[in-house]
């Protein structure tokens, strides 16, 4: 198994849309402020499925299946929505200010937790 597929540090604009991604350690990591993850799929990974610490992020009609963390978004002005993720044991971590979940869907293989949102200013919607 490889080590990272997609691995973007301090990059401003960076767009990852229509991918598949597959058995590695990690997925995405990195990218910068003003990113875009959108319509990938993105399978069978070791550790995380998306780990980012940008401003203003959208992570939107992504796949994620059989990993340890799907998405860790850890910075402000986030949107993850739309998402579709499938037997991992951690969903959606996010942290920062103005994090907005939206309209997700989270299947769990051990359930440690579907959500976890920490931050003063952030909100949970359905």
């Amino acid at each position: 198994m490889g080590y990272r597929y997609v691995s973007f540090l301090s990059n401003c604009n960076v767009y990852i849309i229509n991918n598949t991604i597959a058995n590695v350690y990690d997925g995405i990591s990195g990218l910068g402020s003003n990113s875009i993850v959108k319509g990938n799929t993105i399978i069978g990974i070791e550790s995380l499925g998306l780990s980012v610490n940008s401003d203003n992020l959208t992570v939107e009609n992504n796949t994620f299946i059989d990993m340890t963390m799907a998405i860790a978004v850890l910075n402000d002005n986030i949107v993850v929505k739309n998402n579709m993720i499938t037997n991992s044991s951690i969903g959606i971590w996010a942290s920062g200010e103005n994090a907005s979940l939206i309209s997700n869907t989270i299947s769990l293989v051990d359930g440690y937790y579907a959500v976890n949102v920490e931050g003063e200013k952030c909100s949970n919607s359905k």
